[in-house]
Protein backbone atom coordinates (compact mmCIF):
# COMPACT_ATOMS: atom_id res chain seq x y z
CA UNK A 1 0.00 0.00 0.00
CA UNK A 2 1.45 3.38 -0.95
CA UNK A 3 1.79 6.13 1.63
CA UNK A 4 2.13 9.89 1.45
CA UNK A 5 3.38 12.54 3.83
CA UNK A 6 0.74 15.24 4.30
CA UNK A 7 1.81 18.83 4.86
CA UNK A 8 -1.14 21.21 4.71
CA UNK A 9 -2.80 20.64 1.33
CA UNK A 10 0.26 18.93 -0.18
CA UNK A 11 0.81 15.18 -0.37
CA UNK A 12 4.25 13.75 -1.13
CA UNK A 13 4.39 10.06 -1.95
CA UNK A 14 6.89 8.06 0.08
CA UNK A 15 8.77 5.40 -1.83
CA UNK A 16 10.42 3.59 1.05
CA UNK A 17 13.20 6.17 1.22
CA UNK A 18 14.13 8.19 4.28
CA UNK A 19 11.95 11.27 4.77
CA UNK A 20 11.60 14.22 7.09
CA UNK A 21 8.43 15.07 9.00
CA UNK A 22 8.59 18.17 11.13
CA UNK A 23 12.20 18.38 12.29
CA UNK A 24 12.70 14.61 12.48
CA UNK A 25 14.37 12.37 9.88
CA UNK A 26 12.68 8.94 9.56
CA UNK A 27 14.00 5.80 7.86
CA UNK A 28 12.04 4.64 4.82
CA UNK A 29 11.19 1.27 6.36
CA UNK A 30 9.24 2.92 9.19
CA UNK A 31 6.12 2.42 7.06
CA UNK A 32 6.49 -1.33 7.52
CA UNK A 33 7.30 -1.11 11.23
CA UNK A 34 4.72 1.32 12.61
CA UNK A 35 0.97 0.99 12.86
CA UNK A 36 -1.28 3.20 10.68
CA UNK A 37 -2.16 5.20 13.81
CA UNK A 38 1.49 5.87 14.64
CA UNK A 39 2.16 6.92 11.04
CA UNK A 40 -0.88 9.23 11.05
CA UNK A 41 0.52 10.95 14.14
CA UNK A 42 3.51 12.15 12.06
CA UNK A 43 1.37 12.99 8.99
CA UNK A 44 1.89 9.79 6.99
CA UNK A 45 -1.31 8.34 5.58
CA UNK A 46 -2.14 5.60 3.11
CA UNK A 47 -3.09 6.85 -0.34
CA UNK A 48 -6.63 6.20 -1.56
CA UNK A 49 -6.00 4.66 -4.96
CA UNK A 50 -7.88 5.67 -8.10
CA UNK A 51 -10.02 3.26 -10.04
CA UNK A 52 -8.23 1.27 -12.76
CA UNK A 53 -8.49 2.58 -16.31
CA UNK A 54 -11.53 1.62 -18.38
CA UNK A 55 -11.10 -1.09 -21.02
CA UNK A 56 -8.95 0.08 -23.91
CA UNK A 57 -7.51 2.96 -21.89
CA UNK A 58 -4.21 3.45 -20.08
CA UNK A 59 -3.09 5.83 -17.35
CA UNK A 60 -1.57 8.92 -18.97
CA UNK A 61 -1.08 11.01 -15.84
CA UNK A 62 -1.07 10.68 -12.07
CA UNK A 63 -1.12 13.21 -9.26
CA UNK A 64 -1.90 13.25 -5.57
CA UNK A 65 -4.61 15.45 -4.15
CA UNK A 66 -5.48 16.03 -0.49
CA UNK A 67 -9.20 15.75 0.22
CA UNK A 68 -10.36 16.27 3.80
CA UNK A 69 -6.81 15.64 4.98
CA UNK A 70 -6.49 12.32 3.11
CA UNK A 71 -4.23 11.74 0.07
CA UNK A 72 -6.08 10.56 -3.04
CA UNK A 73 -4.54 9.35 -6.26
CA UNK A 74 -5.96 11.21 -9.26
CA UNK A 75 -5.35 9.66 -12.67
CA UNK A 76 -6.07 10.68 -16.22
CA UNK A 77 -6.67 8.18 -18.98
CA UNK A 78 -6.09 8.02 -22.70
CA UNK A 79 -6.34 5.47 -25.45
CA UNK A 80 -4.00 2.51 -25.28
CA UNK A 81 -1.24 2.69 -27.87
CA UNK A 82 -1.46 0.23 -30.73
CA UNK A 83 0.58 -2.93 -30.43
CA UNK A 84 4.03 -2.82 -32.03
CA UNK A 85 4.24 -3.47 -35.76
CA UNK A 86 5.71 -6.93 -36.37
CA UNK A 87 8.98 -6.98 -38.32
CA UNK A 88 7.69 -9.77 -40.53
CA UNK A 89 4.69 -11.98 -41.23
CA UNK A 90 4.42 -15.23 -43.13
CA UNK A 91 3.28 -15.29 -46.72
CA UNK A 92 0.00 -16.92 -45.66
CA UNK A 93 -0.61 -14.36 -42.90
CA UNK A 94 -0.04 -11.47 -45.31
CA UNK A 95 -2.33 -12.87 -47.97
CA UNK A 96 -5.04 -13.76 -45.44
CA UNK A 97 -4.92 -10.17 -44.12
CA UNK A 98 -5.25 -8.78 -47.64
CA UNK A 99 -8.13 -11.17 -48.31
CA UNK A 100 -9.84 -10.13 -45.08
CA UNK A 101 -9.74 -6.46 -46.09
CA UNK A 102 -10.74 -7.16 -49.70
CA UNK A 103 -7.34 -6.20 -51.09
CA UNK A 104 -5.88 -9.52 -52.27
CA UNK A 105 -7.26 -9.44 -55.83
CA UNK A 106 -6.25 -5.78 -56.16
CA UNK A 107 -2.68 -6.60 -55.11
CA UNK A 108 -2.52 -9.72 -57.31
CA UNK A 109 -3.69 -7.72 -60.36
CA UNK A 110 -1.35 -4.81 -59.70
CA UNK A 111 1.65 -7.12 -59.37
CA UNK A 112 0.74 -9.19 -62.44
CA UNK A 113 0.40 -6.08 -64.62
CA UNK A 114 3.35 -4.16 -63.14
CA UNK A 115 5.93 -5.49 -65.57
CA UNK A 116 8.36 -5.51 -62.64
CA UNK A 117 9.84 -9.03 -62.68
CA UNK A 118 11.65 -8.47 -59.40
CA UNK A 119 8.39 -7.50 -57.70
CA UNK A 120 6.56 -10.43 -59.29
CA UNK A 121 9.27 -12.83 -58.12
CA UNK A 122 9.18 -11.39 -54.60
CA UNK A 123 5.37 -11.73 -54.45
CA UNK A 124 5.40 -15.28 -55.80
CA UNK A 125 8.38 -16.73 -53.96
CA UNK A 126 8.99 -15.04 -50.62
CA UNK A 127 8.12 -17.07 -47.54
CA UNK A 128 7.95 -13.99 -45.31
CA UNK A 129 7.05 -10.37 -45.90
CA UNK A 130 9.25 -7.95 -43.98
CA UNK A 131 7.62 -4.65 -43.05
CA UNK A 132 10.73 -2.60 -43.85
CA UNK A 133 11.38 -4.27 -47.23
CA UNK A 134 11.31 -1.80 -50.11
CA UNK A 135 8.96 -4.03 -52.14
CA UNK A 136 6.37 -3.93 -49.34
CA UNK A 137 6.48 -0.14 -49.23
CA UNK A 138 6.38 0.01 -53.04
CA UNK A 139 3.32 -2.27 -53.14
CA UNK A 140 1.49 -0.35 -50.45
CA UNK A 141 2.13 3.01 -52.05
CA UNK A 142 1.10 1.74 -55.49
CA UNK A 143 -2.26 0.74 -54.00
CA UNK A 144 -2.79 4.03 -52.18
CA UNK A 145 -2.04 2.69 -48.70
CA UNK A 146 -0.37 4.94 -46.17
CA UNK A 147 2.46 3.75 -43.99
CA UNK A 148 0.03 3.64 -41.05
CA UNK A 149 -2.37 1.46 -43.04
CA UNK A 150 0.46 -0.93 -43.92
CA UNK A 151 1.37 -1.07 -40.24
CA UNK A 152 -2.24 -1.97 -39.43
CA UNK A 153 -2.22 -4.68 -42.11
CA UNK A 154 0.92 -6.18 -40.58
CA UNK A 155 -0.59 -6.01 -37.07
CA UNK A 156 -3.71 -7.79 -38.29
CA UNK A 157 -1.69 -10.33 -40.31
CA UNK A 158 0.30 -11.24 -37.20
CA UNK A 159 -2.94 -12.35 -35.55
CA UNK A 160 -3.78 -14.79 -38.35
CA UNK A 161 -2.93 -18.34 -37.36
Amino acid sequence: MPYALISGETATELYGLPFEAGEVQYPGNIINLWTPEQLADIGVLSIVLAEPPPAGQVVTGRTLEVRSGVPHEVTTFGPAPPPPVPDKVSRMQAKQALLHFGLLDQFDDAIATSGDRSLQLYWAETSEFHRNHSKVSQLGESQGLTSAQLDDLFRFAATVV
